[in-house]
C-alpha cells in the first residue's frame, strides 16, 4: 500500500482543523490521529497506553504512515 493512499480514516478526519503552531509540530496531526484510534481499538486507555502501541506496531503503522519522527511520545 503507498503511503501516499488516504485510507478512510483520513477521510474522516481531513476537515479537522489542526490548532497547533505551525512550524513547531515533529509529528503530522493525522499520523497521530491514526495511531491513536488504533491504539483505542486495542484497548488503549491513556496516552502511555497510546505511545506503547504505537511503539510495540511501529513496523505496521509504517507501512502506511511516514512517521519522519518515529512514534509520538505520550506527552506529544
Amino acid at each position: 500500500m503507498s503511503s501516499d493512499m488516504p485510507t478512510s480514516l483520513e477521510i474522516c478526519f481531513s476537515d479537522l482543523p489542526d490548532p497547533r503552531v505551525q512550524g513547531r509540530c515533529d509529528h503530522k496531526l493525522m499520523d497521530m490521529l491514526i495511531i491513536a484510534v488504533c491504539a483505542a481499538l486495542c484497548g488503549a486507555d491513556s496516552w502511555v497506553a497510546v505511545e506503547t502501541v504505537g511503539k510495540a506496531k511501529e513496523t505496521w503503522f509504517r507501512e502506511f504512515l511516514k512517521l519522519e519522527n518515529g512514534i509520538p511520545s505520550h506527552d506529544t
